[in-house]
């Protein structure tokens, strides 16, 4: 490392601005520094500066950044950056400082950002910061400070960001903010703070932003935020909140965000939001919340999005929301609800999501969901539910997404989604379904995307996809129980994407399977088929299908004609079988003209991995 430089290096060239010294030692500097008089950027990090001298800096006039993080200076003396006029950014980080007497910044008219993080000061006294009339953003976090005193930042009018998070604070004094009349934001969080005193946050005239997030709050009191009449966002997730005492939110007419999550509150009172007539969105997920009063969200006429999942309550009961007219999302995730009475979502016309994933709800009644006129997305997936009655989602003309899955009904009635002609997708992914009757899509104009992966499906009844809209893409059957495909199951139906039937335990593909239908792609992987009958996808002929999928089954020979019909096919997937003979034919009357895609390097018939022992010339006659 460096340890001296003497003054006659020309070191000290008017024309250097900028310097790094860091890691190097400070003391072998000290005394060149007042040559360097047009310096403007210095930084003496990791230099092992214990002590800064009244006269280190007095020369430096320009200077406009100073670094001074990571050495070991105990405290910051009375006077001692003396002249710097122009300094704009000082950093002190992590320098083992313990005190910053009186003074300390007197002269630093110009500085915008100071940063004393990661230091042990543990008291910050009365006009500390005193001569820092420009300081716009003070960074105090992780420095173990435990207490501040009235007036602390008393002449800090032009600060806007004040950082004491990761400190020792164990409560808010009065006056402990006086004097920032002009500050935006203010970072508490991840303190010990217990009580917030009336008066704390008086003279914070333009505070928008407030985190007291992961503190020991407890209770929330009367007017515990008195003075915030700007206040935009409030933190207060992780705080061990119990209780919300009546008028606690009162002065904060202004908020649009607040955050409660995480918290123990256990009961919603009638009232508690009263004042919030501007909040927009609010977080009350994972607060051990076991029950909601009525009146509990009353007055918050502008809500538009709520968060209550996973909480303990178990019933949902009459008009719960009926006091949120604008009210677009509710968060009713992994709750221990059981009940849903007749009406609970009432009065929500503009209501577009909902989400009951993971509930302990066994039964779905026709009145759940009444007059839920804007709803597009319905998430009842992760439920008990063994039945729902008639015309349990007839209520919801917009309905979009209804998400099914992981349920326990074995059959859905004939007349459960009838009449909801905006419905584009239905999961019913791992529930216990059985079969799938005749009709129950019927008369659904808008049907894309129907999910039965994982379901217990053993059988499809004659017509169960039939007045399926013809641009439909995709039905997925892949893990079910199919052990073979009923004559007629997929009558009338047309996809212009994809018919899924892999993972399931189809043994032989029957010439009626597949009668006169349109699909783009068509697979049956990962079954136990040995057997194509010849002429299986006849039916098919001059139609669409583009794909045709058969690999990982358990075919041994290629009958001939088992392809025959196949007019627009580009693709052919056998590979991964048990194949050792193809009979001549086998690929007879197969057209792999792609004229949709134009690809014809593309056109292929995948025949690897399998136990293919002889190619003569006939074997492919016919393509």
């Amino acid at each position: 490392p460096i340890r001296n430089v003497k003054e006659e290096m020309h070191f000290g060239a008017p024309s250097v601005q900028s310097l790094t010294l860091a890691g190097t030692n400070f003391e072998s500097f000290r005394s060149i520094l007042g040559s360097l008089k047009n310096i403007r950027d210095l930084n003496l990090s990791y230099t092992n500066t214990q002590q800064i001298e009244i006269d280190d800096f007095s020369k430096l006039t320009h200077l406009e950044t100073l670094d001074l993080s990571n050495n070991n200076i105990s405290e910051i003396r009375e006077n001692c950056f003396t002249y710097l006029n122009s300094l704009r950014i000082l950093l002190v980080r992590n320098s083992s400082l313990t005190e910053i007497k009186f003074g300390s910044f007197i002269d630093l008219h110009s500085l915008n950002h100071l940063d004393l993080s990661q230091n042990q000061i543990r008291n910050l006294k009365r006009r500390t910061f005193t001569g820092l009339r420009q300081l716009e953003s003070l960074v105090l976090n992780c420095s173990r400070i435990a207490r501040v005193e009235p007036e602390a930042f008393q002449t800090l009018e032009a600060l806007r960001i004040l950082d004491l998070s990761d400190n020792d604070l164990t409560g808010l004094e009065p006056k402990s903010f006086a004097g920032l009349i002009n500050l935006q934001r203010l970072y508490l969080n991840n303190n010990t703070v217990k009580y917030i005193s009336s008066g704390s946050f008086d003279g914070l005239e333009s505070l928008v932003f407030l985190d007291l997030s992961m503190n020991n709050i407890m209770e929330l009191k009367t007017s515990a935020f008195q003075g915030l009449n700007q206040l935009q966002q409030l933190f207060l997730n992780r705080s061990r909140i119990k209780s919300i005492s009546h008028g606690a939110f009162s002065f904060l007419t202004t908020v649009d965000y607040l955050d409660l999550s995480g918290n123990a509150i256990d009961i919603l009172r009638n009232g508690t939001f009263s004042p919030l007539n501007s909040l927009r969105e609010l977080n009350l997920s994972n607060a051990e919340i076991g029950e909601i009063e009525g009146g509990t969200f009353k007055n918050l006429q502008s809500l538009v999005s709520l968060h209550l999942g996973d909480n303990k309550f178990t019933v949902l009961r009459t008009n719960t929301f009926a006091d949120l007219p604008i009210l677009q999302t509710i968060g009713l995730h992994y709750n221990q609800l059981e009940l849903i009475e007749a009406k609970a979502f009432s009065n929500l016309g503009s209501l577009n999501f909902i989400d009951l994933q993971g509930a302990r709800i066994k039964n779905i009644g026709s009145s759940a969901f009444q007059n839920l006129d804007s709803l597009r997305d319905l998430n009842l997936s992760g439920l008990s539910v063994e039945n729902m009655e008639p015309n349990t989602f007839n209520s919801m003309p917009y309905l979009n997404t209804l998400d099914l899955s992981n349920n326990n009904f074995s059959v859905i009635p004939s007349d459960c989604v009838r009449d909801l002609g905006q419905l584009q997708f239905v999961s019913l992914r791992n529930s216990k379904l059985r079969q799938i009757e005749h009709g129950v899509f019927s008369d659904l104009p808008s049907l894309n995307f129907i999910d039965f992966n994982g379901s217990l499906v053993e059988s499809i009844e004659t017509g169960a996809f039939s007045r399926l809209p013809h641009w439909s893409n995709m039905i997925n059957l892949s893990g079910l129980s199919l052990k073979s495909i009923n004559s007629g199951a997929f009558s009338e139906l047309h996809l212009k994407a994809t018919l899924t039937l892999s993972h399931n335990l189809l043994r032989v593909v029957h010439k009626e399977s597949f009668p006169a239908n349109t699909f783009l792609r068509l697979d049956l992987s990962f079954n136990e088929i040995s057997q194509l009958e010849p002429n299986a996808f006849d039916q098919l002929k001059f139609l669409e299908l583009g794909v045709l999928s058969l690999e990982h089954n358990k075919l041994s020979t290629l009958q001939s004609g088992a392809f025959s019909g196949l007019r627009n096919v580009f693709k052919i997937k056998i590979a991964y079988n048990l194949i050792d003979t193809i009979v001549p034919g086998s690929f007879q009357e197969l057209w792999m003209y792609p004229e949709w895609t134009n690809d014809y390097d593309y056109c292929a018939i995948e025949l690897d991995f399998n136990k293919i022992r002889i190619l003569n010339k006939n074997t492919f006659r016919g393509v």
